[in-house]
């Protein structure tokens, strides 16, 4: 996870939820970096953390800040569209900014995962 979020925030969050087992210490804050998305300073950072080079990454976005911070890192970017923060709007923003894949909801997003490379 690569989030523009403080480290403490993210943990309350992921704690709170449950999710932390699936991420353990592969959280990362833009408060890690020198700039915050929509630099790619993040994506990149977080890559190279857990040895991966950008073009080996999958970049799961609901912003455009984050879809510009992945393009930029030279990574694939999906724009991920089920959140509930996700009206019209922002739909629009997403498509604009034209990541390499849309998803619409969770299942959509698990194909695309297991397909990736």
């Amino acid at each position: 996870m690569a989030s523009n979020s403080s480290l403490d925030y993210l943990q309350k969050n992921l704690n709170s939820t449950g999710l932390d087992r699936y991420f353990e210490n592969r959280v990362y804050s833009a408060k890690q970096v020198a700039r915050p998305k929509p630099d790619p300073d993040l994506f990149l950072y977080a890559a190279n953390q857990l040895g991966y080079s950008p073009q080996d990454c999958l970049v799961i976005e609901d912003s455009v800040a984050g879809i510009t911070a992945g393009q930029s890192a030279g990574m694939t970017v999906v724009g991920f569209m089920a959140g509930l923060h996700v009206n019209q709007t922002v739909r629009q923003r997403i498509q604009t900014a034209q990541p390499d894949h849309v998803c619409d909801d969770a299942v959509q997003l698990e194909k695309l995962i297991i397909n990736f490379k």
